[in-house]
């Protein structure tokens, strides 16, 4: 069992615009790699996710990137060292002047027992 303490929660930003993300070190962990050791893009993030998984999730962040319609999601992802974690993702979309979505922010929940 993981000590109370140990932080399984991680925040992330996702520039719609740029197909960029940004994120903490903890997501950096989540996803099996050192903290700052790839640029994240949407297509690195879709390409983590198990793949009997990966077309529900594409689907839901595309409905996010659309709408800006707060969501959540849980979901199996394989990390770059081979572990794979159930995590959920929570997350809304930031809508600006112009009515289009151009990001959406969020954090990652690590649910995956030791």
């Amino acid at each position: 069992m993981r000590d109370r303490d140990e932080s399984r929660v991680g925040r992330f930003a996702c520039d719609l615009v740029r197909g960029t993300w940004k994120w903490d070190d903890e997501v950096f962990r989540i996803h099996g790699l050192e903290p700052g050791s790839i640029v994240p893009t949407t297509d690195y993030v879709l390409n983590c996710k198990h793949p009997e998984d990966r077309e529900r999730v594409a689907a839901v962040i595309a409905q996010a990137s659309r709408t800006g319609a707060p969501f959540s999601i849980s979901y199996r992802l394989i990390g770059a060292d081979g572990v794979e974690r159930r995590v959920v993702l929570v997350c809304e979309g930031a809508v600006y002047e112009d009515e289009r979505v151009t990001s959406i922010d969020g954090y990652y929940v690590d649910l995956t027992a030791d």
